[in-house]
């Protein structure tokens, strides 16, 4: 309540943790976590629930994924980036990364081809629909890249911007002048010092 009280109408009461939230409109809210149950149903670490606190059936997920959701990001066109530690989602391979369609499908227009991705911990929008992640590491063009990475919109991997940190990346964002700020474990860029955080042009 606006007054810091407990809303007693709103209990999905998730069976394990939750780390990402995102409200679409109608008040509906995607939840993903750790969870194989939300608001009494079976919902493997996504669902969506309506603004009273229970699951929204529309949004059909099948098995969901087999491990965690870390970052939920919703694109202006309404589809749906899940990123995450799962390698499975409704029963088809996945590398830690799966964009859906408004109904809760995996999107085939949207795939990593032969690119390998370890933990997807965040992600970030640019204005033309790439994609910045941050996470661990990557597998593409017989090479590894660590920590924050970039995905054309339909998935594939864009060399332009792979940042060699060395260590993993936990966040990220995109600025209002298109610049990109990480953050992480990271104590260096490219031999650059800069603990933790990081901006790029």
């Amino acid at each position: 309540n606006p007054d810091g009280s407990v809303d007693p109408t709103f209990d999905p009461s998730p069976d394990s943790s939750i780390s990402a939230l995102a409200l679409q409109p109608a008040g509906r809210l995607l939840v993903g976590g750790n969870f194989s149950v939300l608001a009494g149903q079976s919902r493997k670490s996504l669902g969506r629930l309506l603004a009273s606190g229970a699951i929204d059936s529309s949004f059909d997920i099948g098995t969901g994924a087999d491990a965690a959701v870390n970052v939920i990001k919703l694109q202006s066109d309404g589809r749906v980036l899940v990123g995450g530690n799962f390698r499975q989602f409704n029963g088809a391979p996945v590398q830690c990364l799966v964009r859906l369609t408004t109904t809760g499908a995996a999107d085939p227009a949207f795939s990593l081809g032969a690119t390998q991705l370890a933990v997807v911990n965040d992600l970030a929008l640019q204005g033309d629909g790439k994609i910045f992640v941050a996470g661990e590491w990557l597998y593409a063009g017989n090479r590894n890249y660590w920590g924050a990475f970039r995905l054309d919109a339909s998935g594939a991997f864009d060399s332009s911007f792979a940042p060699e940190l060395k260590e993993g990346a936990s966040s990220v964002v995109v600025t209002a002048d298109g610049r990109v700020v990480l953050g992480g474990r990271f104590a260096s860029v490219g031999g650059t010092p800069r603990s933790g955080a990081a901006r790029f042009q």
